[in-house]
């Protein structure tokens, strides 16, 4: 289709589409019924004016003032903020050739304006193919809400519409969103910090919590003392001074249900409350002391009836470790036997691994470990990162017994900071031989050999390599265990079938944080 006159369009390019003796017109180039050698660029050589005038490091068009394009001796060009960030890591090396460059000032290469001339030749803007006629969709019409060739525009397409360039519209509605992005990114924050205050409230709680929980457990201890005191009193004087003490101990818990344990502990000097800690008021308080005296008269049932005090000898081998505010610092005491009724929290045991694969998240895998054992303590180190080393990034990389009992997913790398690949073990001396050794059960996670599994030989195994179990093997037992999948299983599961195995991934690591204990 071509109307008008021939030869070559105007110099000066055009803004939009227009009918001139020369046929369509768009920005200098006649796109409809042009021949190739008139049309100037084919398809090919635009591709190849695209990649010269793209940084070869940043994959970016260049551009003036932002990634200006400079050439090195070598003759090989660049983005000049690319070559600063190489010379930055050390040696500037040419990314393509590999010369070194170390004493060329990069700040001082002259921009190659023969090459940012050409940019403003090439569209950042990628356009379909239409379906009917094979040309680009360059144009949107705003009331069809549609993509138009340059031949939909006068085949067809209703005259009059609202027709504009396709960059154009991008670039409007970049705007549009990015203004609309920004507004959701300014709520977003907004409530971030809210989250965040409300975070530093609840840590504030615990404090507070702490605070009460030792005054609390310090006045019991003062009230059993007492009991003890009256119970042993053999005259009228001893009793006389114990009936003083619960008129005053009643005195103080009334100001306890009434004015708060920080008022309380303000006014009073007796002994039945702690002098030396700050507390705060507690408002949820509602003991009252006329209720005490129908358990205090009953003398021994006191610690029977009471959980607080009776938690003291009914609490066993549950190890914990103690919260206390002191000093307004928020002090974890070192692991002891639950021994008291104050504040503390389980000792972490229990891990979990984010497993992907393909870029898609399969689930969490959640680890209780047998912290008892140094192997143990060398897999939450990696779950931390607190030696350096990482599960994060760490890549699955072996199925052991495939479809059959002890089938076994395997990890036999983690991964170190400057981001390399390890299997060396990072604490010495690690549980290994019969004296350790258990049958192998769905969920366990244990470091083997091949040959315990049934497969292989030894040397197929590593000091590090763990491996996570997820069908039983009667019969056969291991020597390293150090834990076991809690919830997860099924993760593990999906990861075994995927293909390729490689391609699982840890993307998260961490602890669980275990609850609060009285």
């Amino acid at each position: 289709m071509r109307t008008g006159k021939t030869g070559s369009p105007p110099a000066k390019a055009l803004v939009g589409p227009v009918w001139s003796e020369y046929g369509l017109v768009y920005e200098g180039c006649c796109l409809l019924g042009c021949p190739s050698a008139q049309c100037g660029i084919s398809a090919g050589e635009m591709q190849v004016m695209r990649e010269a005038v793209t940084c070869p490091v940043c994959s970016e068009v260049y551009q003036a003032s932002v990634r200006e394009p400079v050439t090195l001796p070598c003759g090989h060009t660049f983005c000049r903020s690319c070559l600063l960030a190489v010379k930055g890591r050390g040696n500037l090396l040419c990314p393509t050739c590999r010369t070194s460059h170390n004493q060329v000032n990069v700040q001082q290469l002259s921009v190659n304006y023969t090459i940012l001339s050409l940019t403003s030749s090439i569209s950042n803007t990628e356009y379909g193919n239409c379906g009917t006629h094979g040309d680009d969709l360059k144009y949107w019409c705003c009331e069809c809400d549609a993509e138009l060739c340059s031949l939909c525009l006068y085949s067809g397409h209703p005259q009059g519409h609202s027709v504009q360039l396709a960059k154009y519209y991008i670039q409007e509605k970049q705007a549009a969103l990015e203004d609309e992005i920004n507004l959701l990114c300014m709520k977003l924050e907004s409530r971030q910090e809210e989250v965040k205050r409300r975070f530093a409230m609840v840590l504030q709680g615990v404090s507070e919590l702490c605070q009460k929980s030792c005054t609390l457990n310090d006045s019991w201890v003062n009230l059993n003392q007492l009991l003890q005191q009256t119970r042993k009193a053999t005259s009228i004087d001893l009793v006389k001074k114990a009936d003083e003490k619960v008129k005053e101990s009643k005195e103080n818990f009334q100001k306890l249900s009434t004015m708060g344990l920080d008022s309380a502990v303000a006014d009073s000097d007796k002994d039945c409350l702690p002098k030396d800690k700050k507390v705060v008021e507690a408002d949820s308080l509602k003991t009252n002391v006329d209720n005490m005296p129908k358990e205090a008269k009953t003398g021994k049932e006191v610690t029977e009836k009471n959980p607080v005090v009776a938690s003291n000898i009914s609490k066993s081998n549950v190890q914990c470790v103690r919260l206390e505010y002191k000093e307004s610092q928020l002090l974890l005491h070192c692991i002891s036997l639950h021994s008291d009724t104050r504040l503390s929290l389980q000792v972490p045991s229990e891990v979990f691994l984010e497993v992907s694969a393909g870029g898609k998240r399969l689930g969490q895998v959640n680890i209780s470990l047998w912290c008892h054992l140094r192997r143990a303590h060398q897999f939450m180190a990696l779950c931390l990162g607190t030696l350096g080393p990482s599960f994060f990034g760490a890549k699955a990389d072996r199925v052991f017994n495939q479809g059959s009992a002890g089938q076994c997913l395997a990890f036999r790398n983690y991964v170190t900071p400057n981001n390399e690949r390890s299997n060396k073990p990072l604490i010495t001396d690690l549980e290994q031989g019969p004296a350790n050794s258990k049958p192998i059960t769905e969920g366990l996670v244990m470091q083997c050999n091949a040959r315990d599994l049934g497969s292989g030989h030894a040397n197929d195994m590593n000091e590090f390599a763990f491996f996570l179990c997820i069908s039983g093997y009667p019969g056969r037992s291991i020597s390293c265990p150090f834990g076991e999948v809690v919830s997860g299983l099924e993760v593990v599961r999906a990861a075994v079938s995927h293909n390729p195995l490689t391609e699982v991934t840890i993307t998260q690591c961490g602890l669980v944080l275990p609850d609060l204990v009285q």
